[in-house]
């Protein structure tokens, strides 16, 4: 019974039913509701048979492959409804399915040819005996399954059309078991009924043969399964190439056919010429043609839709392949047009592939310096290059797999050798496909390689071997491919594979042949490291889209390219200061249509201190500053464009000492150009001076002092840029001519600050107040392509290095003026007020040697205020002067400041204007304090004076009236003991009187006049008591008030400024307090400096 078999691309509604038991004598199955699982712990292999048939077509995207399997199952290891995988899914459709039991001596049951004719040819193509007269219902005593429209696929293809439910041959579902997809492999389900293998229920004769052991508890299947496998590849860049999954299996057999290159119309006479259509076909593994076919005649009846699928005698019709191969996870069979035999210029025979695109990593490491051995006088640079390629694309037309690509070094600008004392030979590595290399001669650049990966050409040919090399190939391997030199598997073992397969086999003799190339080369001398590399490579293990990499190491030295003519000796100044660059050298691709290559450079240097000096590749290095693009020290790094670059070495003096072929005779600001010129009392007074000022100990710089001045345009209130001047004292080191220090920015920067580097202009340098000659290496501007202009080195990095030309002046003082641009857009961010302040790093210099004293002074800015400070410098001196000591090597200083540039700051009206405020609430506060003790005395005077009336004509200027004083005597008759000689007198007062009860009272009436000038007391008459009491007691108190408020006038007019010190004290106390309220208020939400 066919069945459609579920798959991810198309799964069925329903399961088949299950037929109903006709039961006439007990039969004996082994049942179990056990429901299917797949069996991932362990592969049990259960194929002992696999044919493979098929038809592939030109005008359509994928072949017609049908496979049939013959199948043994264990009993004893299985349980009923178990998955068993069969082989992987990979990129296959499965469209029909169908399985049908056998007996035990590989007798298939009865069926109907014209119901299941996908069971005929499954018979046919493995070979079975004929089948048996009784059908598997028959012989276990079923009932015939009910077949319907939905079920029977395959009935449909008959001529008849005949549905009916007695069809014989048809078998339930349920004791045959199906194919699927699941987990990404074609499966079989077994059965969920098995019957005992006691109870012989089957009436067919067999003779007297009996089953073997291994088969006396096993249940047999064939499986017939119909797949869409879809091209892998095609012209025409690649070959057509069909992948077959397989099982695993002893016996395979193959039969393929193919179109033919030309119209079937085409006549055979034109097939015999050179451009006659014939194809190049392989397979991996190999298939051996069979000598000789034998088929069991009953298998000659096929139905009406199969004449055109098979062939007893092979293949009639087209081209194919046919024959056995050995036990492989797959199979592919490739073919495409031959191509013509050229010569390809490769020493090992092998077709050289194509690529479509190579992305390589190139990094060179800077060892030091080496002289020519070959070569007298000749110093170059040695350095060990590592080359990582990525080849995307790989392609090749033919069928051929054991392919070659051609790696070369290219040096156009210089010449490479190999360094003594190191291998002599590049370290080839690869992954997935690489099977070793080769070393041959560089590939010619004439019409045939170009012909060869032409990329425009839709037949591209490649140069190879003849096609008559490759047949002889073929046929030496499939001798060797032979099933008899593979081990047999086991059947309780998950897995196994074979030794003997062709893919192994066929590769042993190229890698033979390599190996054996290589040992026979080390009796030679080494070729060049110019000298081409030629890859090996297996098409067959690459993975999908075909992706090649491999690594290339190795050290070499680079010197310059020997001219054909002298040239013009330079000055001394020139060839000892500026060493020569040379250009660096670098991998490619030869046949690629596109390549891209980085190239890194690190300073590696084993011995010394030396600095490597970066290039661009082009440009004139002496008279272009903008072709300098780097100097990285010990440990840096930094990437070349796609131009790839050119490197210098020069030597650093940092511990006094230079190499012998650093200058030791000073310039003079040019005015000697080279030493046979000077004269020798001058070398002499330079010798002295040289010999006084070397000291025996390392170098360092005594003092540095920058001042930092941050810089407003007139027409902007906002920070433009700042100036410092590093002011230091020379190296007092008479090997060296040059000072060096570096400006540079911690390596964590922002991103902002990332995107656009700060410019840095030097304005002046001079020694002893005379300019000298310096070089400035600027970073170069960041491009559109990514490319890194500034590496970072040392956890920082370095925005430009300045030299200068100290020449003889040991020990005297450096003057170092440069201005750096501030970036508009790292300034002002944030909100309110954030937005009018100014942040920003000062870039101080840097130097290689240690430093004694290094101090930064900030100067200030009308109209700004410095917010806040921050630096790494150790002690701070002063609220804008910091201060550092002992300082180590590279020493990198970082001060960070932020100004308030708000518009009101910089503002001289406002400014006044805040000025004048401030002095008005000082002065209001002063007079409070003052006049606030005397408050109450005027209150007093005021009070005094409103018993007065000084309105005109109310006679305040008149004669004022008689005051009537009264006064009272007291006479004490008490006796007092006193001197005889004093004369007691009686005692008259107005304002102190006695009294006492037994005293006697004498009153006395006194009339006073008083006038503005005196008050005149005269002896009126007595006047009668009562008439003047009232007038007497309020005249008294009034001018008791009146003379108590002039005197308090007069004390405090008459008070000095001494008197007023605890005042004064007071005052400036609460000035203080609201002084530091003030700055609090002002500073906020920063603390007060």
């Amino acid at each position: 019974m066919a069945a459609k078999t579920p798959s991810r691309y198309g799964r069925s509604a329903s399961p088949g039913l299950t037929p109903g038991r006709r039961v006439t004598s007990p039969t004996s199955f082994s049942t179990s509701s056990y429901s299917p699982t797949i069996t991932g712990a362990q592969k049990l292999n259960v194929v002992t048979r696999v044919t493979i048939e098929g038809k592939a077509h030109r005008d359509k995207d994928a072949a017609n492959i049908k496979m049939y399997l013959k199948m043994s199952i264990p009993l004893d290891q299985v349980e009923p409804g178990t998955t068993i995988p069969l082989f992987p899914e990979e990129n296959i459709k499965v469209s029909l399915s169908q399985v049908h039991p056998l007996d035990n001596n590989s007798v298939p049951y009865h069926f109907s040819s014209a119901v299941s004719p996908l069971l005929n040819n499954a018979a046919r193509a493995l070979n079975l005996p004929a089948r048996s007269p009784e059908s598997f219902n028959e012989a276990f005593n079923l009932s015939p399954s009910v077949i319907n429209a939905s079920t029977s696929t395959a009935s449909a293809r008959s001529s008849k059309g005949n549905t009916s439910s007695d069809a014989p041959g048809v078998v339930d579902e349920r004791y045959t078991g199906k194919i699927l997809v699941s987990g990404y492999n074609i499966s079989y389900v077994l059965p969920k009924a098995f019957p005992q293998s006691s109870e012989p229920h089957s009436r067919i004769s067999f003779g007297s043969r009996r089953g073997s052991v291994g088969d006396r508890n096993h249940v047999q299947f064939m499986a017939a399964i119909e797949l869409m496998v879809p091209y892998v590849s095609r012209p025409p860049r690649a070959p057509y190439l069909l992948s077959i999954p397989t099982p695993r299996c002893l016996h395979n057999n193959i039969k393929l056919r193919i179109f033919p290159p030309r119209d079937s119309l085409a006549s055979t006479a034109s097939l015999s010429d050179d451009d006659a259509g014939s194809w190049d076909l392989t397979s991996d593994p190999h298939v051996s043609r069979p000598t000789r076919t034998s088929r069991t005649t009953s298998y000659n009846n096929f139905a009406d839709d199969e004449s055109s699928d098979s062939s007893a005698s092979g293949l009639l019709e087209g081209i194919g392949i046919q024959g056995t191969f050995p036990s492989a996870e797959r199979i592919r069979v490739r073919w495409a047009k031959p191509l013509k035999n050229i010569a390809n210029g490769d020493s090992t025979g092998r077709w050289q592939v194509g690529t479509r695109e190579v992305q390589g990593a190139m990094i060179c490491t800077v060892k030091g310096k080496m002289k020519h051995p070959d070569k007298e006088g000749v110093e170059g640079i040695t350095m060990d290059v590592e080359y990582k390629g990525t080849c995307k694309g790989v392609w090749f037309p033919g069928v051929a797999t054991l392919l070659g690509m051609d790696v070369g070094l290219v040096s156009k600008g210089s010449d490479v050798s190999w360094v003594t004392g190191y291998p002599n030979n590049w370290q080839v590595t690869g992954g997935t496909g690489f099977t070793g290399f080769d070393v041959g001669t560089p590939p010619s650049t004439d019409d045939q390689r170009h012909d060869s990966f032409d990329s425009n050409s839709s037949h591209a040919v490649l140069s190879a071997m003849a096609a008559k090399e490759s047949t002889k190939a073929n046929s030496a391997s499939s001798s060797t491919s032979s099933l008899l030199r593979a081990p047999l598997p086991v059947q309780n073992v998950a897995d196994y594979s074979f030794e003997g397969s062709a893919s192994a086999i066929s590769s042993l003799p190229s890698t033979g042949a390599s190996m054996a190339g290589l040992s026979a080369s080390e009796s030679v001398p080494s070729p060049p490291p110019s000298q081409a590399i030629t890859l090996h490579i297996n098409m067959n293990e690459l993975p999908s889209r075909n992706t090649f990499t491999f690594t290339i190491t190795g050290t070499i030295l680079i010197t310059p390219k020997t001219p054909g003519t002298p040239s013009p000796i330079p000055s001394g100044d020139e060839s000892e200061s500026d060493p020569e660059p040379v250009l660096l050298p670098g991998f490619t691709v030869f046949g690629t249509d596109s390549e891209v290559i980085s190239i890194i450079v690190r300073n590696e240097i084993d011995r010394g201190s030396a600095n490597v000096e970066v290039y661009n590749s082009t440009g004139d290095y002496r008279r272009d500053a903008q072709v300098r693009k780097t100097v990285l020290q010990k440990g840096g790094h930094t990437k070349c464009g796609d131009g790839g670059g050119r490197i210098a070495l020069r030597s650093v003096a940092v511990n006094g000492k230079l190499p012998p072929s650093r200058p030791r005779t000073p310039s003079n600001q040019g005015h000697l150009n080279n030493s046979h010129s000077s004269s020798p009392a001058l070398l002499m007074k330079m010798l002295s001076s040289m010999n006084q000022t070397k000291r025996n100990m390392p170098v360092i710089i005594p003092s540095v002092t920058a001042t930092v001045t941050p810089l407003v345009l007139r027409e902007s209130s906002r920070l433009s840029a700042y100036a410092v001047r590093v002011s230091l004292t020379a190296l007092a080191d008479p090997d060296s001519e040059w000072l060096e220090f570096g400006l540079g920015s911690l390596g964590q920067t922002s991103s902002s600050n990332r995107k656009r580097l700060p410019k840095v202009d030097l304005a002046c340098v001079s020694v002893e107040g005379v300019p000298v000659k310096y070089e400035a290496t600027a970073a170069a501007k960041q491009e559109q392509d990514g490319d890194v202009p500034f590496e970072q080195m040392s956890g920082k990095e370095w925005i430009s290095w300045v030299r200068v030309h100290i020449g003889s002046m040991n020990g005297g003082s450096v003057v170092v003026d440069y201005v750096v641009k501030v970036d508009d857009d790292g300034a002002g961010k944030g909100k309110g007020k954030a937005r009018e302040d100014a942040q920003f790093d000062v870039f101080l210099p840097t130097f290689a040697v240690p430093i004694g004293r290094l101090e930064v002074i900030v100067e200030d800015v009308p109209g700004h205020g410095i917010t806040f400070l921050d630096s790494n410098l150790r002690y701070r001196q002063a609220r804008r002067r910091l201060l550092h000591y002992s300082g180590e090597e590279f020493f990198y200083p970082h001060l960070r400041l932020i100004l308030d540039s708000s518009p009101s700051n910089s503002s001289p009206l406002s400014s006044w204007w805040k000025s004048g405020l401030y002095m008005c609430l000082i002065s209001l506060v002063v007079s409070c304090a003052f006049f606030l003790p005397l408050s109450s005395e005027l209150r007093r005077v005021g009070q005094s004076l409103d018993g007065y009336s000084f309105v005109p004509g109310s006679h305040w200027n008149d004669e004022p009236r008689p005051v009537i004083v009264t006064t009272t005597v007291y006479s004490n008759t008490r006796q007092w003991i006193a001197d005889e000689s004093a004369t007691p007198e009686p005692s008259s007062s107005e304002d102190i009187y006695y009294a006492s009860p037994t005293s006697s009272i004498t009153t006395t009436t006194t009339t006073i006049t008083a006038t503005a000038s005196e008050i005149k007391i005269p002896r009126p008459e007595t006047p009668p008591p009562q008439a003047t009491w009232e007038s007497t007691s309020s005249s008294s108190s009034q001018g008791l008030q009146l003379d108590y408020d002039w005197a308090s006038w007069q004390t405090l007019l008459a008070m000095s400024w001494g008197d007023l010190h605890p005042l004064r004290d007071k005052l400036v106390e609460s000035l203080e307090s609201l002084w530091q309220i003030f700055r609090k208020a002002y500073h906020y939400p920063l603390p007060p400096p």
